[in-house]
C-alpha cells in the first residue's frame, strides 16, 4: 500500500496548469462572443469592443484551440520520454570517452 501526499505545491501547480491550458478554451466555449451586443449596439469596455465569434460559430476556433493544446502536450511528452533520456546517455557517453586513458 502506498500513500501519495498531496502537498499545497501541488495543487497550485495543477490549479495553475489547469487554468494555463484549459482557460483560452473556456473562453472561447462561454464567454466570447456572448456578450458582444448587436450591431450598432456593441458592447464595450474602455472604449474597446468585446470579441465576436465568425460568421460560424465559435465551434472551429475550439476545435482548433483544443487541437493546438492536445498534440503540443503529447509532443512535449515524447520529448521529455524519449529525446532527454538519450541526451543524458549521449552525454554521459561523451563524458566518460574523454577521461579515458590509452595507453
Amino acid at each position: 500500500q502506498r500513500r501519495v501526499a498531496i502537498t499545497p505545491g501541488t495543487v497550485k501547480r495543477f490549479i495553475f496548469e489547469f487554468f494555463n491550458y484549459y482557460g483560452s478554451c473556456f473562453y472561447i466555449a462561454f464567454v466570447k462572443g456572448n456578450f458582444a451586443g448587436t450591431p450598432y449596439n456593441y458592447t464595450r469596455i474602455f472604449g474597446i469592443r468585446l470579441d465576436t465569434c465568425g460568421p460560424g460559430g465559435c465551434l472551429g476556433e475550439l476545435a482548433e484551440n483544443l487541437a493546438i493544446i492536445f498534440l503540443g502536450k503529447q509532443i512535449m511528452n515524447n520529448f521529455q520520454e524519449l529525446l532527454i533520456p538519450m541526451m543524458k546517455s549521449w552525454w554521459s557517453r561523451r563524458k566518460s570517452n574523454q577521461y579515458q586513458v590509452s595507453y
